[in-house]
């Protein structure tokens, strides 16, 4: 059966939010008085959604206190326009996306925003965003299309890793 029911979900406790982003993180936040402060008031920020207690951590990963710092200035001060209910989602998605890792040409981002060219929850073949982002000039130094296909791999390998996209059908 093909139902898609929508399944709200609660936001957890202060308590419960924090072990989350704290499993969730692959640093520990005790070592440093600071990083601790810090740590907690981006988990706040994430408003005890489990979407953004995973995603924020796993973006912000191994970096240093100032990025820390930074992230949770920006979750504080983002106010998205029309996303009423789910802006502290976008915010968080947000977030993923500006701590991409910047490369010459921004491929990641440039591929990640090809995918707003698809319906929402829409399974996106690695193929056809490989065709989008040829038609766009991202892969123009791929002397081969095996080349523009091994990077458009790891490139939407990355953004899963980054928690930008999620696997699909045809992962």
């Amino acid at each position: 059966m093909l139902s898609q029911a929508s399944i709200p979900l609660r936001v957890l406790s202060e308590d419960d939010a924090w072990d989350l982003f704290v499993k969730t993180s692959i640093i520990s936040f005790h070592e440093s008085p600071n990083f601790y402060d810090v740590a907690r008031t981006v988990a706040k920020e994430c408003a005890g959604l489990p979407f953004a207690l995973v995603v924020v951590p796993r973006t912000l990963g191994d970096k240093d206190l100032y990025d820390w710092g930074e992230a949770a200035r920006r979750l504080k001060a983002a106010q998205p326009i029309n996303c009423e209910d789910e802006g502290q989602v976008f915010s968080c998605i947000k977030l993923s996306y500006d701590f991409l890792k910047p490369d010459d040409d921004n491929i990641a981002k440039s591929f990640f925003l090809l995918c707003y060219l698809f319906p929402e929850n829409f399974d996106i073949e690695v193929e056809d965003l490989l065709m989008y982002a040829m038609g766009k000039g991202i892969f123009e130094d791929a002397l081969i299309i095996h080349e523009a296909r091994a990077k458009a791999h790891l490139v939407v390998n990355y953004l899963k890793a980054s928690s930008l996209l999620l696997d699909g059908a045809y992962h």
